[in-house]
């Protein structure tokens, strides 16, 4: 997380759906951010970033000990890459 805040200060992610059962619980969310810091070798280009975000927490003791998370890559990558 270190650094996708060091590259993308500005973050703001919105929770869009939460299922939860047992002690699992399921989520999407959506991130906005600018790019201003290098991320992934990409060096910062000031581009905004639009991303969704799908995870899966296993909770114990009200804490997440677990999680599966996924984003689509690619997609961060050209939204990078694109013109200014």
């Amino acid at each position: 997380m270190s650094e996708w805040l060091a590259a993308f200060p500005d973050t703001v992610s919105v929770v869009q759906d939460v299922i939860a059962e047992g002690d699992k619980v399921a989520a999407r969310w959506t991130t906005q951010a600018t790019h201003r810091g290098e991320f992934m070798d990409v060096p910062p280009t000031g581009n905004r970033i639009d991303v969704t975000w799908y995870g899966i927490f296993r909770l114990s003791g009200g804490r997440i000990v677990e999680s599966w998370d996924t984003f689509n890559g690619v997609e961060i990558m050209q939204q990078l890459r694109r013109l200014r």
